[in-house]
């Protein structure tokens, strides 16, 4: 049986109607799949990484921090995640969520067709290497 990372969850309930949530990088679902098989392997469950924002001031910080190396953010709003049957799972520190699902190709589709826009963005810097 194999050995999997404890992803700490914070025991947050369920984040507000009003919670943006950013996904660095193009919605692309051959890329989502790597992600979601990727942090099964680590983890033990299928999950594509995301942040939560409530607030411009904290949508510029993600953008200019843990988003810096990612050219295009992907914005949802967190109602339409969970309403595709979708989990939006308090993994890590906040605000860090993973968007999870026990199957990873309903995970992969119902997170693709979920609403949402992108945005450039104005903070970015290509990785050392890119």
């Amino acid at each position: 049986m194999p050995s999997f990372k404890t992803r700490i969850r914070r025991g947050e309930s369920l984040p507000r109607n009003n919670l943006l949530v950013l996904r660095g990088d193009l919605i692309i679902p051959e890329r989502l799949l790597v992600t979601a098989e990727r942090n099964f392997a680590i983890y033990g469950f299928y999950g594509i990484s995301v942040f939560g924002s409530y607030t411009p001031t904290e949508f510029q910080k993600l953008a200019e921090t843990k988003l810096v190396h990612s050219e295009w953010l992907a914005v949802f709003g967190a109602r339409s995640i969970l309403r595709a049957d979708l989990e939006l799972l308090d993994t890590g520190l906040a605000p860090h969520y993973d968007v999870s699902h026990t199957d990873p190709n309903f995970l992969i589709e119902k997170f693709v067709q979920c609403p949402h826009y992108l945005v450039r963005n104005p903070y970015f810097e290509p990785a050392e290497g890119d």
